[in-house]
């Protein structure tokens, strides 16, 4: 088992090596089919807003194309889900960050593994505030994206296009964006430590739920199964050959 799980890696890290050739450009948000809907909603009743949204993740199957689609360089969908919880973990904090940026009219930035991101004000101009705010903003940031794994095994082009993936296909920007409103802060002026503090922790919270959510839709949509290995939960067969009900 360790042998089969270090030739998958080899190979993954190899095809990446070879594919190492594209730009790094943030996707367009109006591209998410969810978009209409959940940012405009004014209820305070988050909690039940959430659940709903994450339902419809719960609720998702991800076909063999899809998978392709996910990971742009040509791969066997069963080798893709093998590493499809790690690449969405990635990009769901980037996608986290880059709303609780927004929120505090901040510029987007690609998340950094190893490194402090350099903050930038949506206008482009430095940011002028409390220097030691700042400071102690970054380091939460960077604690939040710090990944020496994630380093190593993913291109920036890799979570572009995963990006791009979930903005179409799933939610995942509407619950950050329903988690900064809940939180309620509008810009980085009125942040303390405190704040801060508070903010990554939700941040955080969120994050999670999120992953887990996409950890079990993985297994449920892998087409890396032993005893049904070409087939997921988007072919009827696969029910048939589990003797399982459709649930979705």
């Amino acid at each position: 088992m360790l042998i089969q799980l270090l030739f998958t890696l080899f190979i993954f890290n190899f095809v990446k090596l070879q594919n190492n050739d594209l730009n790094y450009e943030f996707p367009n948000e109006s591209e998410n089919i969810f978009s209409q809907t959940t940012t405009q909603i004014l209820t305070n009743n988050y909690t039940k807003i959430y659940e709903n949204l994450l339902e419809k993740i719960s609720k998702y199957c991800i076909t063999n194309k899809e998978y392709e689609d996910f990971y742009k360089i040509k791969l066997k969908p069963g080798l893709i889900s093998t590493f499809f919880p790690f690449l969405i973990e990635v990009t769901v904090k980037q996608i986290g960050l880059n709303e609780l940026r927004h929120c505090l009219n901040l510029k987007k930035q690609k998340i950094n593994f190893v490194d402090k991101v350099n903050e930038e004000v949506e206008e482009g101009e430095p940011i002028k505030y409390n220097n030691s705010k700042l400071e102690y903003f970054k380091k939460k940031v960077y604690r939040f994206s710090e990944d020496l794994v994630a380093e190593l095994k993913f291109w920036p082009e890799d979570i572009q296009n995963a990006n791009k993936f979930l903005d179409k296909k799933f939610p995942v920007r509407q619950l950050f964006q329903l988690k900064c409103e809940e939180m309620g802060i509008k810009n980085f002026k009125i942040l303390n430590k405190k704040l801060i503090d508070d903010m990554f922790e939700d941040l955080k919270k969120m994050e999670r739920t999120i992953y887990f959510k996409f950890f079990d839709l993985n297994l449920k949509s892998s087409s890396a199964n032993f005893f049904i290995p070409t087939l997921n939960c988007s072919d009827p067969k696969y029910f048939e050959r589990l003797g399982l009900e459709k649930e979705f």
